[in-house]
């Protein structure tokens, strides 16, 4: 019997770092600048990244969307740090003007039809990452549907986007609701505790009017899809990513 034939890897880009910042005290966010290459991807998916010099390459969803890509050139990462506070010997030393390089993308984490239904986004950690993509797809678009995001992590500190993200909600475009599991601080404004099925409720009414995508540690995936269940959610409304 004759076998299909293997299906090549997309070739391997070379870009540059434009920045390469802390957003959170366990996280970095990478910009790379492709320098106009062509790089063609759909929001939730993710990409292999790493310096050219060594073999380590290690996969990151991208947290920027296409329409971002093609206005600035350049493509978000959401890096998480080692427990030195570095990012790992595949981005070691990497700085401002940098080669990386880059291979992907690939991933089937992505919305299901929208049409006309409302959004609802579920982030844990970094998770955030491939969410933000989703939701900067969805507001490039001509008439975004009605999008909510709710937003979960130990501490305020290590959330990412949040002046973005609020900035998002002050002008009406996001629903937002930040959560922390651990101690808030004093000047916290937010809610506090896991992400339940009640803070989920007022987001899912009509279950059938509503698109969900999920990402973040497998436990809280876990958790948010059983709460979105007994919501009425249907399944096939709901996407998921663990990390």
């Amino acid at each position: 019997m004759d076998l299909p034939p293997a299906i090549a890897p997309p070739p391997a880009l070379i870009g540059t770092v434009r920045s390469f910042r802390a957003v959170t005290p366990r996280a970095r966010l990478l910009r790379v600048d492709l320098g106009g290459q062509t790089f063609r991807f759909r929001a939730g998916q993710a990409a292999s990244i790493g310096r050219p010099d060594q073999p380590l390459r290690k996969p990151y969803s991208i947290a920027s969307s296409p329409s971002d890509l093609a206005r600035t050139g350049t493509l978000d990462f959401l890096v998480g740090l080692e427990p030195d506070g570095e990012p790992g010997s595949h981005l070691a030393g990497v700085g401002r003007g940098a080669p990386i390089e880059l291979q992907g993308p690939f991933g089937g984490f992505r919305l299901p039809p929208v049409e006309d239904r409302a959004v609802l986004f579920i982030a844990g950690g970094t998770g955030i990452a491939p969410l933000r993509s989703m939701l900067h797809d969805l507001l490039d678009c001509g008439a975004p549907p009605p999008i909510a995001l709710v937003y979960s992590a130990r501490a305020a500190e290590e959330m990412a986007f949040v002046p973005e993200l609020r900035t998002l909600s002050a002008r009406g475009a996001l629903d937002l609701t930040l959560t922390l599991t651990g101690r808030p601080p004093a000047d916290w404004r937010g809610s506090h505790g896991r992400v339940s099925r009640a803070m989920l409720a007022r987001h899912v009414t009509p279950p059938r009017r509503t698109v969900c995508a999920v990402c973040g540690p497998p436990a809280f995936v876990d958790h948010v899809v059983r709460a979105l269940d007994e919501l009425g959610v249907e399944r096939d409304r709901i996407v998921t990513e663990r990390y």
